[in-house]
């Protein structure tokens, strides 16, 4: 940014290095060009054209969240010098990373060109760094000074701790520097040629190790290693575990933290301080992989959890995938078979447990054995639900494996979802011959369409709550000639818009949805329908606002008379060419004489060609403006843009009158054509101060005499006071044309 000359007033005639030879040097050199890194700072000058003292300045923002915080601005200074002496060349490692407890080691070069007539040629250079690793109390990075010639190298070397982790990279500054010297422009101070680098390095959480899961009963037991690498760190907070539907392997790379973005999901709703955690939300039938991030953030000296900062997370622990136990019976379908308010129809399926391993102990839990099928209202089993079904076997062997089914008939599918949950109960050997509750299902709905209509489009939206995973959706529609469902398309999300369609006709869908359990041991796909929906696109979508301009006779007489008994404003609009005024059919014209709000309607058209209105008004032009546009369907538009206009008020009053009743300029009134002034207030005086006449009236008509009705002698005679003129925001008080304040003279000629 430019250098300031103080708080708020920039340098005259700044301009950036880089433009400086093109505008005064007036000297080309090639890749002559100024650049900054807005995240490190870095500022870098390609060939300066002409030696000097140069300024800049820089400002820096500070940000949290996207806050700005504050700023900061520093200035620097270039010194450009005449010598032909090459800068060194710093050879630098990229930016990285490093796990903390990990070394890191780099190896850092510089080389310099000989300059011809220099001794010693090549010149000597001196590699140094400086920056915070090299300060730290714990572990500092080391690298030493070193000084030679042509080219030399030095390693750098960093043992990192725990203690080092944070956010944001730390950053170490290279310096190569040459023996050359050279006075600078001034011709006092030596200078040395010099390269600078910056190197970034983050500090990042090492993982979590050892995951390990263990599935129980309708749970999973996650355990990792105690400790963790970096439990003691200062800003070590605890554990959060991510839990994701089916396995994923993947690798993260020795640079990646965190798991957003990856598919998983944190399942713990605050940090963990203990190294095991039991998922009791698994569903059977699914497979999961899980995985443990370390967590860390710095607190403010208040310790006040929420304006925690510098939050890092841990590289992804390893991977664990397990199938949930298969303990409880599995649920695979709500099907719609029947849409009706009374009599709609639901299928409804589910598998038997699995036996042995970590599923059905069938010695713990013996037979008899049997499955309570309940429906509940909604997506998530709401309401009061009610016991439907209900089927006993004698052993473990009798019951299907996975068509176990029921129909529930006489329901009303239309209004809205059913779901379902099947309890499952087998007898304890330890408490025989009573049955004891084993588990239930998680819930699931049927899927429920709605349908939005709209011109000449329905917009289908769809939902379900099952435990199942949903992939994909095909869409059906009725023809209209054969009656038969034809798939009109297929969907990955939960909406799908049908355009191009006729207005009120009526159009019936329904969504089949295509699932499956990851674990692969039940039927794939799992199909579900919906219920079936008609209903009628209509036009529901406003046209577009027209785009309103209001002339009238102001500009042609501003400070002119203007005889005429009324006064009009002459409304124009255009028509919008989308697609949303295409069913215009006529406009409406709204007015306000006051202000921009609170319109009212004053006048419609009777078509769509009619894109003109004259408002004739008696007293005033003053008020706003708007129109809209309706369409077939009786929907209006928003405003327009609302358009105010203003009177131009006239009122000039002559100097002269003559009351010898010869009928011709026997009043002093303002002269013809005065306009927009519905009051004044008038005192008319004698020379000797004594108020001779007075009005409220524009028109005045002076005949005269005094206030005693006698004619007065001829001469002349003051007047003062003020004319109201009528504005858009009511009246506006002016003096009366003469002096400032209000004043003039009248002469009055009584001779013929």
């Amino acid at each position: 940014m430019p250098c300031k000359e103080n708080q708020n007033h920039d340098v005259p005639i700044y301009i950036f290095p880089d433009a400086y030879c093109n505008t005064y040097v007036q000297t080309c050199v090639p890749n002559n060009t100024c650049t900054i890194d807005v995240l490190t700072g870095n500022f870098v000058w390609t060939q300066p054209c002409a030696q000097g003292f140069y300024n800049v300045g820089i400002l820096i923002h500070k940000y949290r969240h996207g806050v700005c915080l504050g700023s900061i601005l520093r200035d620097f200074q270039i010194i450009v010098l005449p010598d032909n002496n090459p800068t060194p060349h710093l050879i630098m490692p990229n930016d990285t990373c490093v796990r903390a407890g990990d070394p890191i080691k780099a190896r850092i070069c510089a080389v310099d060109t000989p300059v011809a007539g220099v001794s010693p040629n090549p010149l000597i250079l001196t590699l140094s760094a400086v920056g915070l690793p090299f300060q730290l109390t714990t572990s500092p990075a080391v690298f030493d000074s070193i000084t030679g010639h042509p080219e030399l190298c030095q390693n750098f070397s960093w043992n990192t701790t725990c203690d080092d982790i944070q956010q944001q990279p730390y950053m170490m500054y290279f310096k190569a520097e040459d023996n050359f010297t050279s006075a600078g422009p001034d011709g006092t101070d030596p200078y040395h040629a010099q390269d600078i680098e910056t190197w970034q390095v983050t500090v990042i959480p090492p993982p979590v190790l050892g995951l390990t899961a263990v599935a129980n009963h309708q749970s999973v037991v996650l355990n990792w290693h105690n400790p963790y690498t970096c439990a003691s760190a200062p800003n070590f907070r605890g554990f959060s575990v991510w839990r994701r539907v089916g396995c994923d392997p993947f690798v993260p790379s020795y640079c990646e933290t965190g798991l957003a973005g990856t598919g998983y999901v944190k399942i713990t709703t605050s940090n963990i301080n203990v190294y095991t955690y039991t998922d009791n939300t698994v569903v059977p039938g699914q497979t999961y992989s899980y995985r443990v991030l370390a967590e860390f953030y710095s607190l403010p000296p208040s310790g006040i959890s929420t304006l925690q900062y510098n939050n890092q997370e841990s590289v992804p622990s390893n991977e664990v995938c397990i199938n949930a136990p298969i303990d409880i019976p599995v649920i695979l379908n709500a099907d719609v078979l029947a849409t009706d308010a009374n009599n709609g129809q639901i299928y409804v399926r589910w598998a038997k447990p699995l036996a042995g391993g970590v599923n059905l102990d069938t010695l713990q839990d013996q037979p008899p054995y049997r499955f309570d099928l309940y429906r509940g209202s909604g997506y998530n089993f709401g309401g009061s639900p009610v016991l439907i079904h209900s089927a006993t076997y004698n052993s473990y062997y009798a019951m299907p494996d996975t068509n176990n089914n029921y129909t529930d008939a006489g329901i009303n599918t239309v209004a809205g979802p059913w779901s379902y949950k099947v309890y499952f109960y087998a007898t304890d050997s330890t408490s025989a011959p009573y049955m004891d509750t084993i588990g239930e299902t998680p819930s699931a709905s049927s899927v429920y369409l709605t349908i939005q209509t709209s011109d000449e489009a329905l917009y289908l939206h769809w939902n379900f709550n099952v435990p199942w995973s949903n992939d994909s959706f095909t869409i059906y529609r009725q023809d209209h000639v054969t009656n038969a469902w034809d798939s009109i398309a297929n969907a990955y999300g939960l909406s799908y818009a049908d355009t191009g369609l006729i207005n009120d006709t009526t159009y019936c869908y329904f969504v089949k949805s295509y699932g499956h359990y990851t674990s692969g041991l039940f039927p794939q796909p799992l199909l579900n329908k919906s219920e079936r929906v008609c209903t009628a696109p209509v036009d529901t979508v406003p046209p577009c606002p027209p785009t309103l301009t209001v002339t009238n006779e102001c500009a042609n007489y501003n400070g002119q008379p203007w005889d005429t008994s009324s006064y009009v404003n002459n409304l124009k609009w255009t028509e919008h060419d989308d697609s949303c005024a295409l069913n215009v059919i006529h406009y409406r014209i709204y007015f306000n004489a006051t202000d921009s709000n609170n319109f009212a309607l004053i006048d419609s058209t009777t078509s769509i060609n009619d894109t003109t209105f004259s408002h004739v008004l008696n007293n005033s032009i003053a008020g706003c403006y708007a129109v809209t546009a309706v369409d077939k369907s009786g929907y209006e538009s928003a405003l327009s843009n609302i358009v105010c206009v203003d009177n131009c008020p006239y009122y000039v009053l002559p100097n002269a009158f003559t009351p010898d009743g010869d009928g011709r300029n026997d009043l002093f009134s303002p002269f013809p054509g005065y306009r927009f002034v519905p009051k004044i207030e008038m005192q008319i005086f004698n020379r000797w101060g004594e108020k001779v006449f007075e009005t409220t009236d524009p028109q005045i008509n002076w005949n005269g005499n005094d206030l005693q009705g006698h004619p007065v002698s001829e001469g002349v005679y003051l007047y003062a006071g003020y004319y109201y003129e009528q504005r858009l925001n009511g009246l506006v008080k002016k003096p009366l044309s003469g002096a400032k304040k209000g004043g003039g003279f009248i002469h009055l000629i009584r001779g013929k």
